[in-house]
Formats: structure tokens, C-alpha cells, sequence
């Protein structure tokens, strides 16, 4: 926004002006949008975290209480990470871990047809490199979460679009496993001692 000075900016908020609150969306959204789903967000959270931050400036410009020290693009983009850091850190906080059972290698063993300990270690390694969205909804689709509830947690539109993300994510971790160079030797190797277990 280089062209358009933020005195000229803060006044066309204040005046409600359409053209110059249009062209700061333009400009400075596409930032935010980025940063929210480069850190494992989606579209949808993007424009609440914008939107969350526009409501916070105008406030303050409306009590008087805005000192810019950078330039106003910088400063809605820093007002948006700082929102979007605070909503991930409380949506950790309502996690619960992954159960300590045998219910997410009952899931994926049917598929894999490797013995416990190793879809165990294969799941932890490639659940790790998932996108933080995909890794709560899967450690809450572990804990058996209703999928109504997952959408409440992950702030979701719909329970369809959550159902998706869920399908997704889970195909995702799926496919990483497969991808994995020591997955085929693994399974070879499991395959061949159970065919040498007698009947």
C-alpha cells in the first residue's frame, strides 16, 4: 500500500470509505490468508481472523487509541497473527492426546498388514509431519468426538465439510505411510513370517 498513505487509509476507515476499505481488503487480506493456512488453517478461518482484527483496529481508531509505528498493512497483518496464534494455542488446550490404545492401529492395520509395533511407529512419524489442522482432527476423531462437535472445535462451516476434512486428513497420513521407503520392506517382511506360521 505503498501509493496510499495511512492517514489517508485511517481516514477513509473512519469515513466509511467503501473504495479505500475495499482496496485494503484487496491488499492486505491475501497476506493473512497466506499465513493462516501456510500454519495449518483454511479460507474460512482466514476471513474470521480478518475480520476479527478489522473489528479490533476500528475500535481502537474509533477510541483514539491506534499509534501506527509501521505501516498500516504491517500492522493489521501483526493484529491477525497475533489473533490466529491466540485461537491455535486454545484450540491445544482442548485437546486431549491420542489414546494409548490399540484403536488407531486397529484402523489403519486392516490396510497396512504390519504387526502392531510397527504401524505404531509408522503412524507416530508421519502423524508428526501433518499440518496442525489435520492433527487435531484426527487426535479428536481418535478420542471418538461426534463429528458435530469436531465442527464446533475446528470452527467448520458445516458437519459435511467436516466430515471431508476428516476423510482428507486421515487419507493423507495414509498415503505418507505408503509413501514411506521403509514401508515396503517392513510389510514384505511381516507378510513372509506369517506365512510361515503354521495352520
Amino acid at each position: 500500500m505503498e501509493d496510499l498513505p495511512d492517514k489517508k487509509i485511517i481516514r477513509g476507515i473512519l469515513e466509511h470509505d467503501s473504495r479505500i476499505i475495499h482496496r485494503v481488503y484487496n491488499e492486505c487480506f491475501p497476506m493473512v490468508e497466506r499465513m493462516v493456512i501456510n500454519s495449518g488453517g483454511d479460507l474460512e478461518q482466514a476471513k474470521d481472523v480478518f475480520q476479527d482484527g478489522w473489528i479490533i483496529i476500528y475500535r481502537k481508531l474509533l477510541q483514539g487509541k491506534l499509534e501506527l509505528s509501521c505501516r498500516f498493512s504491517t500492522y493489521i497483518y501483526a493484529v491477525c497473527k497475533k489473533l490466529w496464534v491466540s485461537e491455535k494455542k486454545k484450540r491445544t488446550t482442548r485437546m486431549k492426546p491420542i489414546p494409548e490404545d490399540t484403536q488407531i492401529v486397529e484402523e489403519f492395520d486392516s490396510e497396512l498388514k504390519l504387526d502392531e509395533d510397527r504401524t505404531k511407529q509408522l503412524f507416530y512419524k508421519h502423524f508428526g509431519q501433518l499440518s496442525d489442522d489435520c492433527q487435531k482432527i484426527l487426535i479428536l476423531h481418535f478420542n471418538n468426538t461426534p463429528i458435530e462437535e469436531i465442527q464446533k472445535i475446528m470452527n467448520y462451516q458445516n458437519a459435511h465439510y467436516t466430515m471431508d476434512r476428516k476423510y482428507r486428513c486421515k487419507k493423507s497420513l495414509m498415503q505418507r505411510i505408503l509413501s514411506d521407503p521403509n514401508f515396503k520392506s517392513v510389510q514384505n517382511e511381516y507378510l513372509q513370517q506369517t506365512r510361515s506360521i503354521p495352520l
